[in-house]
This record gives C-alpha cells, structure tokens and sequence, in this order.
C-alpha cells in the first residue's frame, strides 16, 4: 500500500461517525420537509381567507394585469416548492443508501427513515390541492361570480 493510501485511509471517519452524521442529516431534512409543508400551507391558507374576507382585493383582481400576475407569482411559487420536495426527497434517498452501505448495523434498527416511493406526492398533494382551490377563486373572481 503506498503511502498516499495510507493517510487517505488513516483520515476517513469511523463508521459510527459517518452512520450518526447521515442519521443527524436525515433527521434535519424531515424537520425542512415538515416545515416547509407546514408554511407553505399556512401562506395558502392566508391567501383564501384573504379573497373570500376582502372586497376590495377581489374587486381589485378584476384587473387583468393583477390576476395574471397574481396567477403567475402563485403558479411559480407551487412549482418551486414542487422542486424542492422533488430535491429534498432525492438528497434523502442518497443519504439512506448511504447508510446501508456502511453495513454499520442491521437496517430494521433505521427502518423508520426510509422513504416511500409516495413521499412526493404526500408533500405536494396539501400544497397543489389549495393551489387549485385558490386558481378556481380567482378565475370566479374575473368572471364576477365571486363578489
């Protein structure tokens, strides 16, 4: 062995480390997901009570220029927040082979960070649900029906 693989060797962490650092990521990017959801949800919500209390942001949507606006902001923002499930989620996946490729102890003892091939869908399906609720207001609010 030369000696370059020798100090290569001689730097790399124990696999305990390795094994509680990808844990400790796990656990960090199921608290962003989490939170992520939760706040995304909450400005959604805010958004609906918003156009259903107020009468003067539902007369002033009539507007063209505002309503395409205000559908392209909400549209962008749906399909960033799409994206960075879609980036978490993957990261997550990554980090879980990861770990089972330590063989640092048996997988039935982290069972609990897998991640269903559903993940997505259960992060964007609150989010994309009150995104159409909010669409449908708005296209009422231009046809007039909504007042």
């Amino acid at each position: 062995m030369s000696d370059q693989q020798m100090t290569d060797r001689n730097q790399r962490a124990p696999d305990k480390e390795r094994f509680d650092q990808c844990i400790a990521m796990l656990k960090g990017y199921y608290d962003a997901l989490e939170s992520r959801l939760g706040a995304s949800v909450g400005l959604l919500v805010v958004v609906v009570g918003w156009l259903i209390s107020s009468t003067t942001a539902r007369q002033a949507l009539t507007n063209t220029w505002l309503f395409a606006l205000a559908f392209g902001t909400l549209t962008f923002i749906v399909l960033l927040y799409g994206l960075n499930v879609a980036r978490w989620v993957g990261k997550w996946r990554k980090i879980r082979k990861y770990i089972e490729s330590l063989n640092y102890i048996e997988p039935r003892y982290y069972l609990r960070y897998e991640v269903p091939s559903w993940t997505w869908i259960a992060y964007f399906t609150p989010v994309a649900v009150l995104y159409l609720f909010i669409v449908v207001c708005l296209i009422l609010i231009v046809r007039g029906t909504l007042k």
